[in-house]
């Protein structure tokens, strides 16, 4: 169960990386969650539509300009980066937010 809403944003830029889902699904924290699709595949788009997020589309493939946009996206002053192809260790969110 997710606490009160941590004013943090996490930002994942994602393309073709279908473990999109097993990377936000390991997000234990109230934040908002910005995935910016960066010449996403139809799979990705539809794996990401699932989940509620804020989605932003691009439609080229270059990262540096996803991170940017994903940052000027957050509503929040505090942001943290992450891969589509990793996962948050259980805390992880709450101790990088208090750190």
């Amino acid at each position: 169960m997710r606490n009160k809403k941590l004013p943090l944003s996490i930002v994942i830029p994602c393309a073709d990386d279908a473990r999109i889902g097993s990377c936000l699904d390991s997000i234990d924290e109230n934040v908002e969650i910005v995935v910016v699709l960066n010449g996403a595949s139809s799979e990705v788009r539809k794996i990401v539509g699932n989940y509620e997020v804020k989605r932003v589309n691009i439609r080229e493939r270059n990262l540096a300009k996803a991170l940017n946009i994903g940052i000027t996206m957050s509503k929040n002053k505090k942001f943290v980066f992450m891969d589509s192809d990793c996962r948050f260790e259980n805390g992880a969110i709450r101790k990088l937010y208090k750190g």
